[in-house]
């Protein structure tokens, strides 16, 4: 199946008779192809949601966005990659292309900004506009050797530049919260048999507003300033949903809520309830999914399990498992010669709050440069 969109009418009009004629092709005739023509803008397409919040139609649908002859025209590219990755699927690729290479469109720039108000971006650029984004970086081509009417190889421009969905994304900056975990609704253990711990909206003033509900992943630690518990002050994987539990209908969350699952062995920290009221400290840094309402549990639980695996999986990976030596961390418990110092100032984060509870927000490559791993990480 084909899904084609254009905002010309007419463009979508003539797309569709195109593809008939195509389909009515012997080659193609009973054996299942479908192309369907959508008169609408692919970004808003894409990223729309229905009014109970559902994602549109497209989301993790296609295995392949083709992009051609018009990267240029679209206002905001780095929308156009975002909402590429929401509708791919795991592994699907991105590939954005024109005909004539690299050096007609961006000429067309130069002379219409008002018609093409972007510039195809070469490998350097391409990469660096991925980076955030669920993406992984593929072959980028700005000429082809092909054979003339004479047989003859002769060098072409053309532009492609291609990338693959991935599980994960880094996020821009890193989101650091310090509070005290709270009991929240009860339905992570005892409904999903997935604890979590809370920080609620309520702690950190405004701090949550423009974090965009979803589920992330990074690392959490526990304090404990007398060191008798397991498993405190030491760095745990984490997988974070930020948002209002839209899946359980009528009973979502009053606010936003931060609802941190820490990955640890069961020896380690028998459950949240172990540490109600312990201070936490946490650190975002990547992103898995949107906050989605599924429209049953068993669909919400093998998504769950999914984010898990997933967050699991990316800690392991640069630059996220460096993060994991960010000193705002590995300063958990104040040390002098291996020894706890206690009447140290509590850590306060420089966007907000006070020592009971705050909040910062850092770009992530400041983040990595405190790290001991940064030299090899960027």
């Amino acid at each position: 199946e084909i899904t084609a969109f254009d905002l010309s009418s007419n463009m979508a009009t003539a797309a569709e008779k195109h593809g008939k004629k195509i389909l009515n092709l012997e080659k193609y005739e009973g054996n299942g192809h479908k192309i369907r023509v959508i008169n609408e803008d692919f970004v808003g397409s894409v990223m729309s949601r229905s009014e109970d919040g559902a994602q549109s139609e497209h989301f993790g649908k296609y295995d392949a966005v083709i992009i051609n002859s018009c990267f240029g025209n679209f206002f905001s590219q780095e929308d156009v990659m975002t909402a590429a990755a929401l509708c791919l699927e795991l592994d699907g690729t991105v590939c954005v292309t024109h005909p004539l290479g690299i050096e007609f469109p961006n000429k067309q720039h130069e002379e219409d900004p008002e018609t093409v108000p972007n510039a195809h971006p070469n490998i350097i650029e391409f990469r660096e506009m991925i980076r955030y984004h669920a993406l992984t970086p593929g072959e980028f081509i700005d000429s082809l050797d092909v054979l003339d009417k004479d047989k003859k190889v002769v060098n072409r421009q053309f532009y492609f530049a291609c990338a693959y969905r991935v599980p994960h994304r880094a996020l821009k900056e890193v989101i650091r919260l310090r509070g005290a975990v709270a009991s929240g609704y009860g339905r992570g253990g005892k409904k999903l048999g997935v604890p979590t711990a809370n920080l609620p909206e309520s702690l950190f003033s405004n701090a949550l507003e423009e974090v965009e509900a979803g589920v992330y992943f990074g690392w959490a630690v526990i304090e404990d300033a007398t060191e008798k518990k397991k498993g405190r002050n030491k760095q745990h994987k984490a997988v974070v949903n930020v948002g209002y539990s839209p899946t359980f209908e009528g009973k979502e969350n009053k606010e936003k809520i931060v609802e941190a699952h820490l990955i640890v062995d069961n020896d380690v920290i028998r459950a949240p309830k172990d540490f109600y009221n312990e201070t936490m400290r946490l650190e975002l840094i990547g992103s898995i999914r949107p906050e989605m309402k599924f429209p049953n549990f068993p669909r919400l639980m093998k998504a769950i399990k999914s984010d898990i695996q997933m967050a699991t999986d990316a800690l392991e990976l640069q630059p996220f498992g460096a993060l994991r030596a960010d000193p705002f961390l590995v300063d958990a418990a104040k040390r002098v010669n291996n020894t706890i110092v206690l009447g140290e100032d509590p850590w306060v984060g420089k966007d907000g709050g006070d020592a009971t509870a705050s909040w910062e927000f850092e770009p992530i490559t400041d983040a990595i440069m405190k790290t001991s791993l940064s030299r090899w990480v960027l």
